[in-house]
């Protein structure tokens, strides 16, 4: 059973496929809002964007990490990960794939991460890095798609 772990920020959202430990290769390995273009096309595009994200990962379930809960950000970026994610779960209605929120300290306990200090810190080297972006997004996106695999 492969999971498609996703963490959103205010610019884009990073993506990576985890089956059991293994982080699978794929792409793409983030998505954003396309530059050019009105507000409500940038919502269309993004939406196929997601689509065509989640027929090429061919995962089972999808996995979106949430903020934590002291997340300072602008408006406009509240609104721009919120539409993200909100884009996101509609896709994954429209295809079947169920799709849930995980939060970070449910990704700590299924990993077993403890101490000090956030996600990324406590889970460095738990998981194989593997493509671009790791650090920006992508490693904690992969601890929730490797925390959910082994909850299931």
């Amino acid at each position: 059973m492969a999971t498609l772990g996703v963490a959103c920020t205010s610019s884009c959202a990073y993506l990576v496929v985890a089956d059991g430990e293994s982080v699978l290769q794929g792409k793409p390995e983030r998505l954003a809002f396309r530059n050019g273009l009105s507000d409500a096309d940038r919502l269309v595009e993004f939406g196929k964007d997601v689509a065509r994200a989640l027929r090429d990962a061919g995962a089972s379930e999808v996995v979106v990490l949430r903020a934590v809960s002291n997340y300072t950000d602008t408006h406009t970026g509240w609104t721009d990960r919120l539409a993200m994610e909100t884009l996101l779960r509609l896709e994954c209605a429209k295809a079947g794939v169920p799709c849930r929120y995980l939060s970070q300290q449910a990704v700590k306990g299924a990993l077993g991460l403890t101490g000090r200090g956030g996600l990324a810190k406590l889970g460095e080297g738990r998981i194989a890095r593997s493509g671009k972006y790791w650090g920006d997004g992508r490693g904690i996106a992969a601890l929730a798609a490797v925390a959910a695999e082994q909850r299931a």
